[in-house]
């Protein structure tokens, strides 16, 4: 790196996946019947049971439903009427094109959030809060670019691609995960943090859903905690 810091700090055991190709590699090896490009426009719904969803490819029945959808969420649960309110900041992701190994950890600093693909491109962000224009993203896009080169004194490094995600967080800050009070067979996970808290949450929900066992864990993140909470 070009830019020592003053003070740093390792966490040998942290590890990191590329995430896109690992669930991938989950949805390859699960026997479930997979559909993709059918956007949700409402779940069904009949004597307080949720019964399937409407897509607009046309209605897929269920015995139960879970939303994991991310931003969409509150759009999701209003189609039953559910009030759900989350703050979903814009996050800037920036792609470079290959470079030689430089890390083997992300990299968290003032500057960017930075860690190397396996093809050597780097991924990197500028911060967690959203501080750049969704609407204009290209200008914040190469100034991230531009630090990145100064940081690793790579003046060859050259902006590949640019995407905006949308960072899901409950109005407390906290996952909301569990089933949803009146609506038997809906079950709700949504969380900040998804890749982290993936493979617990999974794990936990598919307990829940599957053999009815409250996970303590979840006791304090409970979906239903939100249910007396007035809307803003």
């Amino acid at each position: 790196m070009a830019e020592l810091p003053e003070m740093a700090a390792l966490a040998p055991n942290e590890a990191m996946v590329e995430a896109h190709g690992f669930a991938a590699m989950l949805l390859k090896a699960s026997p479930a019947e997979m559909r993709f490009g059918q956007r949700i426009k409402s779940v069904l719904c009949s004597n307080g049971r949720v019964n399937g969803v409407a897509t607009r490819g046309g209605e897929i029945a269920a015995d139960g439903v879970v939303v994991a959808a991310g931003s969409p969420t509150p759009a999701i649960l209003a189609s039953l009427g559910i009030n759900f309110e989350i703050n979903a900041p814009a996050g800037l992701l920036v792609t470079t094109n290959i470079l030689g190994k430089q890390l083997n950890h992300i990299n968290l600093g003032p500057a960017a959030h930075v860690r190397q693909l396996q093809d050597g491109r780097l991924l990197a962000g500028a911060d967690f809060v959203g501080t750049f224009d969704p609407l204009e993203p290209a200008n914040s896009a190469r100034a991230l670019v531009n630090k990145l080169q100064d940081l690793f004194g790579a003046p060859q490094l050259a902006l590949e691609n640019h995407v905006i995600g949308f960072r899901p967080t409950p109005l407390d800050g906290f996952p909301a995960i569990g089933p949803v009070q009146g609506f038997a067979g809906l079950y709700v996970v949504v969380s900040h943090s998804g890749v982290t808290l993936a493979p617990a949450l999974g794990e936990m929900a598919a307990d829940e859903i599957m053999y009815g066992e409250r996970h303590p864990l979840l006791a304090p993140y409970r979906f239903d905690r939100f249910a007396n909470m007035p809307p803003s």
